[in-house]
């Protein structure tokens, strides 16, 4: 298949499809780190050349498997019988896997002037054993190269089991992160039961990582980072009984 001719914009909004398969445009402009009205424009750009589509049941954009995976996958260099593992299937009700699409847009806006932020994923595979953050950022913060590291967790299960899973994940963030001489920022976003429960449970942060907390309700809304402590951007515990 011969190439076709993109605008920059639009390869980068092809290859967040490449990944997505399907995606709320929102989403596509979060990843590809571009606003939601050069989104627009790049994927109607991409739909005139027959690479993506518009699906108005879902409200979503779709890339075409054949010729915009196909132009995708060449541009990343990626030789023909070589194809990206498809992120999670799309669920327009899924709030989880909607939070972890929008981890770039999320700490553009959460963190502003402070961060700057180069590349994204959510649902990563990492090479690590064990390691599925939800989400994850690559960039920089207060001058050095960070990993922005992401978990959203519904506080379904008990706080105990809460607590456990997730200072397992803080611990294999971190490793992951010393492997490249990183630090890192690990985020939880997620009701007040989540929120309540590390206020209670994270008692220690090691010195070359930061944990902030915050309600997965309230797009953009972060505290800023601080080396070896917990940050807390949720309801205090009062205002968490009311909610």
């Amino acid at each position: 298949m011969g190439a076709i001719p993109l605008t920059d914009r639009e390869r980068r909004c092809l290859r967040v499809l490449a990944r997505l398969r399907t995606a709320a445009l929102v989403e596509i402009a979060s990843q590809a780190g571009v606003s939601l009205p050069t989104a627009r424009k790049a994927l109607d750009g991409l739909a005139k050349k027959s690479a993506v589509s518009w699906q108005p049941q879902t409200e979503t954009w779709g890339i075409h498997r054949r010729k915009g995976l196909s132009v995708a996958l060449r541009g990343l260099g990626f030789p023909p019988g070589i194809t990206i593992p498809a992120e999670k299937r799309y669920n327009q009700g899924d709030r989880h896997l909607r939070t972890a699409r929008l981890w770039l847009a999320w700490l553009r806006q959460g963190l502003g002037e402070k961060v700057e932020i180069w590349a994204g994923w959510s649902e990563p595979r990492l090479s690590t054993r064990n390691a599925h953050p939800d989400a994850i950022a690559w960039g920089r913060f207060q001058g050095q190269e960070t990993l922005f590291w992401l978990e959203v967790d519904s506080g379904q299960s008990s706080c105990d089991l809460l607590v456990k899973k997730l200072l397992r994940r803080m611990n294999i963030a971190v490793v992951y992160a010393r492997g490249f001489d990183l630090r890192v920022v690990i985020a939880v976003l997620g009701p007040p039961r989540t929120l309540k429960a590390i206020q209670q449970g994270i008692k220690k942060v090691p010195h070359d990582a930061a944990v902030i907390v915050a309600l997965w309700t309230k797009f953009g809304e972060l505290p800023a980072p601080v080396w070896g402590n917990l940050a807390d951007g949720s309801p205090s515990p009062k205002q968490l009984k009311l909610l």
